[in-house]
Formats: C-alpha cells, sequence, structure tokens
C-alpha cells in the first residue's frame, strides 16, 4: 500500500491530528493538514495522486513546525512509514485541539491566495496594454478603499 493510500486509512482513524510522515528527508503531510501546514508556515501546496493535495518541509525544520503547530493548539502526531507507521510523536490537545478552526482557517485563506494570484496574472498580462494605468489605478481606489473600512 502506498503512502498516500495509507495516510487516508490512519487519518480515517484519527481525524482529528494533523499526521506528518517522515518520507526521506522530508516529513510530509497530506489532505486536510497540508492546507493547515501551508498556513500555518507559508509552505507551498502541491496536488499530487488523484488530486491530493500535499505539503511537506526538510527534517531539520522539525522542531519549528512543531512549536507553531503547538502554538495552535493542534493535536498531532508524527510517524515513519519504514517502521511499520509506528507513532515517533504524539500530542494531543484533548478538548482544546483546534484542528477543525484551524482547517476552516487554512482553506479559506488558500482560496482567498488562488484568488489573488489570479488577480495578479491577469493584471501582469495587461501590463503593457496603453489602458493600464487607469486599470491599476482602479486596483489600487478599491485596495485603498478597503484598507480604510
Amino acid at each position: 500500500m502506498g503512502l498516500i493510500a495509507e495516510a487516508k486509512r490512519i487519518k480515517e482513524i484519527h481525524p482529528k491530528f494533523l499526521i506528518l510522515y517522515k518520507s526521506g528527508e522530508f516529513y510530509k503531510a497530506f489532505g486536510k493538514d497540508a492546507y493547515i501546514l501551508s498556513n500555518l508556515l507559508n509552505y507551498q501546496i502541491r496536488i499530487v495522486d488523484k488530486n491530493v493535495p500535499t505539503c511537506g518541509f526538510p527534517l531539520k525544520a522539525c522542531y519549528k513546525v512543531r512549536v507553531r503547530i503547538e502554538e495552535n493548539k493542534i493535536s498531532y502526531m508524527l510517524m515513519d512509514p519504514r517502521n511499520n507507521y509506528e507513532v515517533d510523536v504524539k500530542e494531543d490537545f484533548k478538548n482544546l485541539n483546534e484542528y477543525d478552526a484551524q482547517f476552516a482557517k487554512a482553506f479559506s485563506m488558500t482560496k482567498c491566495k488562488k484568488r489573488i494570484n489570479n488577480i495578479s496574472n491577469k493584471l501582469m498580462g495587461l501590463i503593457e496594454k496603453p489602458n493600464f494605468k487607469d486599470v491599476i489605478g482602479k486596483v489600487e481606489e478599491v485596495v485603498n478603499e478597503a484598507g480604510k473600512v
């Protein structure tokens, strides 16, 4: 069974834990966990194997990542597939666990960032058009007005 399939199976058992899987010189998160990790640490999400979001970081960043996860009161586990998916580290915040709230926030932020990137790409496509100054002026007006609210 592959890592992604095994991650889905484990997630069914521990749906409220952010699970990080050791993979070579990296840790990886899949599905909802990838969104949370990306939002907390500004890591990039990639889509792999049948539309599965994934996010990872080097082993040397593990301490920093764990501190950030713990600051946000998210229950988590570190697992090593090479050791039959044994749990290396487990932190359970029980009733204080913010997993669901952090996922909702992370998913919303990811959607917003995607929209912003789309707008940016469209603006870059207009940059050499004669009316670009008017377009960018309107965008700046809207952004400046929103900042006053």
